[in-house]
């Protein structure tokens, strides 16, 4: 695995125009990109010092949910990153909620 100081010298030594982020909050890395010019964007969950784009999380789970229960689809999945993002706890929360309420297993 590379180091922390070496992705961050690969991502700010020229060879990258812009950058896009869905990593956790208090990613040490997110803050030194930050502090660049590199033009970076996060999606999802928003790490401080870096503009982001956010998601409709719970509803388009919801909506995922429900165009899959109503074609017929019983065992349904969810496999999240082992990384910590509020945007992912959010999509899980709808799928145990929904999950329960239609009486399927998760």
């Amino acid at each position: 695995a590379r180091s922390a100081d070496a992705v961050f010298a690969s991502l700010t030594g020229s060879r990258v125009d812009g950058l896009i982020l869905h990593t956790e909050v208090g990613d040490p890395l997110t803050a030194r990109l930050a502090a660049t010019t590199l033009p970076s964007i996060a999606v999802f969950d928003a790490p401080p010092g870096v503009p982001f784009v956010a998601g409709a999380d719970a509803d388009g789970m919801h909506e995922l949910l429900r165009h899959l229960y109503e074609r017929g689809h019983r065992r349904i999945a969810f496999v999240a990153p082992p990384l910590h993002l509020p945007s992912v706890a959010r999509r899980l929360a709808v799928y145990e909620s929904l999950c329960a309420a239609w009486g399927l297993a998760q």
